[in-house]
């Protein structure tokens, strides 16, 4: 046994002994504020000036740009480097270049990318013909918030706005194609339209940026607003560019009776969806002209008093840009509370012929996904692991819908979403349908469905349950996790054809609807035809990838 011989002032331990100790911390310190320095993504505190034109010099301000320069992305496109004046780990100088687009601004490192920053090119701000010129256009005289958060109700005060909307409309900067949005559906994001006053939900992809009033007689003068995600949002990721073609072909026209033959009884409307843009899909673009008129996101092509004879062969071509995107999400900044004023909440918590949210079986599972929780985020992610506890994939269930998968256990993507979906909306969680097309990575484009959530304060949220059970198509690129990646996170690899259900028609009286029979989107109608028409053949050039590049 050692005797011990310590003083009363404590003993003092060896520099010998202590100096590796103290060495290895410090170099463990070193190591730490190493990787926090450097490990982390990028981030744009502001932009100045938030308007440009090519031409003018831009200042990016922020963090962890790094030493070593970059890239910086604008709407999709990376700028030249030659563009790019200055670069600092703060602060970061370019010119716009020629043919710059409106939308998101990010920098890319070899550590990341930042978030995105709505870069808005001058030319795309409408300009007031109001004042002198043009007595009849809308003014804004103010806003009666200027900061405010996804989702809420924004009050517009001013004149010329007309006593009724009608084709009126209120336009948010956006990364929309063009850089401004309108919100839909409008019959719910207007509920207040007066010649002096309009009420408008701020839509799910408004930006800090301009709000303009736009009316049949010119548009107004724009007003900055600050829009806030205070819950998060959605980030950008991979690009990849898709060029897709769809339509119908009619032909083999069967007249009926000359006694059912009133006027517009042999008319026939195809309805085909127009490709939406925003975070995750943009930059869309028709290789053609679109024929017909635009009504709810749907390009209404409209043939009168066909005959035997009759034949057509409607087609679009769209190229676009589709990202891989991710949520950002702050789940303690998630409010329970939803804006009540619009109609919204009401709207995609109702039940429908899709979706029977009523129906006492979902309440049930509702209440078990509600149990304990009061954010609709948890209450969305215990619904999402649920269905995919609760489903087995099976590409020959006869009944694809939501209640045939709650009772047999089994469905295909269509089945996934749909169920998923009606839970939430039992659960009074707003959710919709997404119908759109996966792509292979040999290029081959799959009908499929998926669905997304409404969160106070972030936006429209993701989610893929078929995928995150393992459901993919030949020669699809899988993630390392597919249940926990597809909540709230998407790939790249699809094209969204329409969000949440298309009600469209009757266009025409008696008109009978037609749709494929495996359809990609969730519509009433593809295709449709007057009384005064027995039969028709119609052959549908389901979506297929015409150009692909990931």
């Amino acid at each position: 046994m050692r005797n011990l011989n310590l003083s009363s002032r404590g003993a003092r331990p060896s520099l010998h002994g202590a100096l590796p100790v103290v060495l290895l911390a410090v170099l463990i310190t070193a190591l730490v504020a190493l990787v926090v320095i450097t490990g982390r993504d990028p981030v744009v505190s502001r932009v100045e000036p938030l308007v440009a034109a090519p031409g003018d010099r831009v200042s990016i301000h922020g963090r962890q740009f790094r030493d070593d320069q970059g890239s910086l992305i604008v709407a999709g496109v990376q700028l030249p480097r030659s563009n790019i004046q200055e670069w600092s780990p703060e602060r970061i100088d370019f010119t716009v270049p020629p043919g710059t687009d409106s939308g998101l601004l990010y920098v890319r490192t070899d550590r990341g990318t930042s978030n995105g920053v709505l870069l808005q090119m001058r030319s795309s701000v409408p300009t007031s013909r109001a004042a002198g010129f043009a007595p009849g256009a809308p003014v804004i005289s103010r806003l009666q918030e200027t900061a405010m958060n996804i989702g809420d109700v924004l009050v517009i005060q001013g004149r010329n706005f007309g006593s009724q909307r009608r084709d009126s409309r209120v336009l948010f900067s956006s990364p929309a194609d063009g850089g401004f949005s309108a919100p839909l559906p409008a019959s719910i994001s207007y509920p207040r339209w007066t010649e002096e006053e309009i009420h408008v939900r701020i839509p799910e992809d408004a930006l800090s940026g301009f709000v303009i009033v736009q009316t049949p007689w010119g548009d107004s003068n724009p007003l900055r607003l600050s829009v806030g995600r205070p819950a998060g949002g959605m980030v950008r990721g991979e690009r990849v560019e898709v060029v897709v073609q769809y339509g119908v072909i009619v032909d083999r026209v069967v007249p009926a009776d000359s006694r059912r033959q009133g006027p517009g009884s042999r008319d026939l409307v195809a309805w085909l969806p127009r490709l939406p843009s925003g975070t995750g899909q943009a930059n869309v673009r028709y290789l053609l002209p679109v024929e017909g008129r635009t009504v709810d996101g749907f390009a209404a092509v409209r043939f009168e008093t066909v005959d035997a004879a009759f034949s057509a062969r409607v087609v679009h071509t769209a190229a676009v840009e589709r990202f891989a995107v991710r949520a950002d999400i702050e789940r303690s900044r998630v409010s329970p509370a939803y804006e009540g004023e619009s109609g919204f909440f009401a709207f995609y918590t109702q039940p429908t012929a899709l979706l029977p949210a009523g129906d006492q079986a979902f309440a049930t599972v509702a209440a078990a996904m509600r149990r304990n929780r009061a954010n609709p985020y948890l209450i969305a992610l215990a619904a999402y692991e649920w269905t995919i506890e609760h489903l087995d994939y099976s590409i020959h269930a006869e009944d694809r819908s939501a209640i045939a998968g709650l009772q047999q256990g089994y469905g295909d993507d269509f089945t996934y979403a749909a169920l998923f979906a009606t839970v939430l909306r039992a659960a009074r969680v707003p959710s919709r349908l997404v119908g759109g097309v996966l792509i292979s990575g040999q290029g081959d484009a799959y009908p499929h469905f998926w669905v997304e959530f409404f969160v106070s304060g972030a936006g429209w949220i993701p989610a893929d349950p078929a995928l995150g059970d393992g459901a993919f198509p030949a020669a699809f690129p899988e993630p390392a996790n597919p249940a926990e990646f597809y909540f709230g996170n998407l790939d790249g690899f699809r094209v969204a054809f329409h969000h949440g259900e298309g009600d469209t028609g009757p266009a025409l009286r008696n008109g009978a609807h037609i749709e494929p029979d495996d359809p990609y989107t969730a519509q009433r109608s593809y295709l449709e035809v007057g009384a005064g028409i027995d039969d028709i053949r119609a052959r549908w050039l389901m979506p297929r990838v015409v150009g692909f590049r990931p």
